[in-house]
């Protein structure tokens, strides 16, 4: 703490040394060495309000900087966040559509497999009908058959006689 002290009254005593251009602070006089000393005190006073007032608009310079970089991220991330929840609006509306065109698509297809099992079923029953006609088709051919045998033996049976 002391070196520092020192350093302070050394930077002081140079810049009151400074701030009269040299001219030496103490006098023989006492009037004199108090007219320096107040002399000193004021310029020393204006200097460090001068200094003080130079750093505060440096400071101020500094923040409106460091402000203004923070409102810009700011911006930009508020622009971001705005895409981001559009998108995602967009996405979750698109993901709603395609489930309900999912849906749509299950329920078609339900429908056309409800479809084609009547159609086999449909199919199924006019195969066995089929195969019943061809039954009985061959059947009254067999009948025909056996008729035409009977109906000619008959005329046979006649003409012989």
């Amino acid at each position: 703490m002391g070196k520092s002290k020192r350093l302070v009254d050394i930077v002081i005593l140079s810049f009151l040394l400074k701030s009269v251009n040299g001219q030496a602070i103490f006098d023989i006089e006492t009037t004199r060495e108090e007219k320096f000393f107040n002399l000193a005190t004021r310029v020393m006073d204006t200097k460090l309000g001068q200094l003080t007032q130079m750093m505060e608009e440096q400071l101020t310079q500094k923040l409106d900087a460091i402000e203004k970089m923070a409102m810009a991220k700011m911006d930009n991330m508020t622009e971001n966040l705005t895409i981001f929840n559009q998108t995602n609006q967009a996405v979750s509306l698109r993901t709603n559509t395609m489930s309900k065109e999912l849906n749509d698509m299950k329920k078609q297809i339900a429908n056309l497999l409800k479809r084609e099992q009547l159609l086999t079923n449909t199919t199924l029953l006019y195969e066995s009908k089929l195969s019943k006609n061809e039954e009985l088709l061959h059947d009254l051919r067999d009948m025909m058959h056996l008729l035409t045998n009977v109906t000619t033996g008959k005329i046979r049976f006649f003409l012989r006689i």
